[in-house]
């Protein structure tokens, strides 16, 4: 922990091995240049324009001002995240702290579950694709900034899932998405983004080439072709391709809807070879 004294440029270092009365006096250079110091040589590239900004002492005052206490996390060359802290000791008659308090703690290990709770939550259990959740969350930061050139979305509905689950099982119904999931990941995998979005249907947002698109569908019809199960024999996916080169004037929502419409009209060819969908 350190102690700075923002009206002498001052530093104390408390040594955790010692009691809090044995306080001692350090750096030649003054306590801002001290803390710049610190937090370049600890600090990671990428967090270190953020931890800088927050160690400022000249712009402490006013951040801090009416405040008991600011805290940021920060990712260390060595030790992972770690949370750094400064609380007011002493505070002018403004509210603003002229004495104050830093501390550092490390919390890579809690930020790790942090992370692994948040991916859980918004990853579909069976498949590992993202969740309806992630989806709609997607859409939202489509919205909040003009859609990219070369965004692609694709809708996808497995045929047959219905006759599956009714004939062989849920467990074979399972079998049957999960080898689907397969056969999108091989193709999609890189691009962008593959979503569960309901029982039978998933979404695909990223952005690429035409030739990259290309590529894929034909990755995605090799693997469906190719693919066979412990209890099912073999899948068809229908899908619905669209570039915002196809749709240039419109929103993710209506690209969304003409994805859907081509979907469901090679869904709707699916039927008429291999029967009623009510069936199916």
């Amino acid at each position: 922990m350190h102690i700075v004294d923002l009206r002498t440029d001052e530093v104390e270092v408390f040594n955790a091995q010692n009691e809090v009365k044995k306080l001692t006096r350090t750096s030649k250079s003054g306590a801002r240049q001290m803390m710049e110091m610190t937090m370049t040589a600890t600090t990671s590239e990428k967090y270190l324009e953020k931890a800088l900004e927050f160690t400022n002492l000249d712009t402490l005052p006013e951040r801090m001002k009416g405040k008991e206490f600011i805290a940021d996390e920060f990712v260390g060359n060595r030790i992972g995240w770690f949370r750094a802290q400064f609380i007011t000791i002493e505070a002018d008659s403004e509210g603003k702290p002229v004495r104050v308090a830093y501390t550092t703690q490390g919390i890579d290990e809690e930020k790790k579950q942090q992370e692994k709770l948040l991916r859980e939550s918004k990853t579909d259990e069976l498949t590992g694709f993202f969740n309806r959740r992630a989806y709609e969350e997607a859409l939202v930061a489509i919205k909040s900034s003009e859609i990219r050139e070369d965004l692609i979305y694709v809708s996808f509905d497995l045929n047959s899932l219905k006759k599956i689950n009714d004939t062989l099982g849920h467990a074979a119904g399972d079998e049957l998405i999960i080898g689907a999931c397969e056969c999108m990941r091989y193709g999609f995998d890189g691009l962008g983004k593959l979503y569960r979005t309901g029982g039978d249907e998933f979404v695909f947002i990223g952005n690429a080439t035409d030739g990259e698109i290309v590529n894929a569908v034909k990755k995605l019809d090799m693997a469906i072709k190719s693919w066979s199960g412990k209890q099912v024999s073999g899948l068809s996916i229908s899908y619905g391709v669209v570039s915002r080169k196809d749709a240039p004037d419109k929103s993710i929502d209506e690209i969304a809807i003409i994805a859907d419409q081509r979907m469901y009209e090679a869904k709707k060819a699916y039927y008429m070879v291999h029967g009623d969908r009510r069936k199916g």
